[in-house]
């Protein structure tokens, strides 16, 4: 079994290297349509290689500098700093698994960072870690590269794609299903993290990618984005089309970004900006309904 493999998500590569546990390739599927190959047989430059090894106990350094810990229910983060550049962060799926935690050990400016995971920590929790430390990685790499990691689900209809946005619960996979069902010609691109890229020429385009939350849709296609809706539940549906700054801070919360670091939000919203200027972007207030998705469609292709 391969131990280092190299993977392609929106065209930017990237390398992960299980030598510490080969075996848990088998429960890392969802990479498979993105995977490229033996990572020093591609030629593939990565932006970065992940190394996952497995240890009893994980030895940190005894003074580590807080940058910025967080838990938004879907995962829990702690970002370190020490003497010497080196950043440590924690990963565990909540507040109540700190026990189980995985650490990533990178020396800022190397392309190769370490994952410590805990050997009598549940397979289900060490591929918690590696998906969460290979999207963190990848939004933090990528950040400066025109490229976003958004929270979104997103269909395509048409060759063209529209993605859907809202706070956790607001209904966007609810939306999607709506479209699959009462939409001619939709299908689903992916249903929790779609990567936005804004290409040379201005055309903004969304791509699958291994992380799809909790439906498997792990696809290696992309598409021209057509239009941003901000979605949220109302008694009524109504549509209205954002301009300027209010499209901006319709789709700023759900980018995926280290707000903690200048340079990478920086980038975040220099994206984010030039995703608002090229795309069109819409609020839809509404109910989890039939009407809701025609209103959605019939507005995003008529006025874009």
């Amino acid at each position: 079994m391969l131990t280092k493999k190299m993977f392609c998500v929106a065209n930017h590569s990237f390398a992960v290297d299980m030598a510490g546990n080969a075996s848990l390739w088998n429960y890392l599927a969802s990479y498979l349509p993105f995977e490229k190959g033996e990572a020093n047989e591609t030629g593939l430059q990565p932006l970065f290689c992940l190394n996952v090894n497995e240890t009893d106990e994980i030895s940190l350094p005894e003074e580590m500098n807080c940058v910025v810990e967080y838990d938004n229910d879907v995962v829990a983060i702690g970002i370190y700093s020490v003497v010497g550049g080196t950043l440590l962060i924690r990963i565990a799926a909540n507040k109540y698994r700190l026990d189980e935690a995985g650490w990533l050990i990178w020396k800022q400016e190397s392309k190769d960072i370490t994952l410590w995971l805990k050997s009598d920590s549940s397979t289900e929790h060490k591929i918690f870690v590696i998906n969460n430390s290979l999207m963190l990685l990848y939004a933090m790499f990528t950040a400066g590269m025109n490229t976003l990691l958004m929270h979104a689900s997103v269909v395509t209809c048409g060759g063209e794609a529209f993605m859907f946005l809202g706070k956790s619960g607001t209904g966007k996979s609810t939306h999607s299903r709506l479209w699959l069902e009462y939409i001619g010609g939709t299908n689903l691109l992916n249903d929790d993290n779609p990567v936005v890229r804004v290409l040379d020429d201005g055309e903004v385009r969304v791509y699958g990618s291994p992380w799809s939350g909790k439906t498997p849709c792990y696809k290696n296609e992309s598409a021209r984005l057509k239009a941003v809706v901000r979605l949220s539940q109302a008694p009524v549906n109504e549509m209205e089309r954002l301009e300027g700054v209010a499209a901006y801070i319709a789709v700023l919360p759900s980018a995926s970004g280290m707000k903690w670091d200048r340079k990478l939000t920086e980038g975040m919203h220099n994206t984010l900006a030039a995703l608002a200027r090229n795309v069109a972007v819409f609020q839809l207030k509404c109910r989890p309904d039939e009407e809701a998705a025609v209103l959605c469609h019939r507005v995003v292709t008529e006025s874009v």
